[in-house]
């Protein structure tokens, strides 16, 4: 049993949020939760971004247990897209452009910690399922909405497969 115990002791899980603290907070929510049924483990929250840190995401990050660290990745330029682009696409860029960082921070945090046990990361950072995939490591979307919405979207395939729609 010690054994057992010493092992999960090494366990780490990488916590990818997409840009902006309205992600940032979900995600270090569950960090606090899997921490508190599996205090064994350590979370690394690694955080793509566009932009500096703002004084609200320094106070939350620093506010955290010390199971639960943080690395930001190099902030990524996105100096060549229109100024009224949307902020989804501002999201899905800043993490697609930062995949080489996500691809050096999950190599370092294996060879660092024995046992990477996964990736988690919201709706926008889909992208990451690739790196994950390549380095071996378990990789699972956080979907942070309500019910509601979950319900929305796990019918919209069933429907489209009863209800075809004509683009002709």
């Amino acid at each position: 049993m010690q054994e057992q115990e010493a092992s999960s002791s090494s366990w780490v899980v990488a916590m990818m949020p997409s840009p902006g603290i309205e992600h940032l907070i979900p995600m270090l929510e569950l960090a606090k939760t899997l921490i508190i049924r599996h205090p064994n483990i350590t979370l690394t929250l690694i955080i793509p971004s566009s932009t500096p840190p703002s004084a609200a995401h320094t106070t939350l990050l620093r506010s955290l247990p010390p199971s639960i660290s943080h690395t930001f990745f190099p902030l990524v330029s996105l100096s060549d897209l229109p100024p009224n682009t949307k902020h989804e696409s501002i999201f899905f860029l800043t993490i697609l452009r930062s995949i080489p960082s996500l691809r050096r921070t999950l190599l370092a945090l294996s060879s660092t910690h024995h046992r990477l046990a996964a990736l988690i990361f919201d709706a926008f950072g889909s992208d990451a399922v690739d790196v994950a995939s390549e380095l071996h490591i378990p990789s699972y979307l956080y979907f942070a909405a309500s019910t509601m919405s979950l319900s929305l979207l796990s019918s919209i395939s069933p429907l489209k497969l009863k209800h075809p729609i004509n683009t002709a």
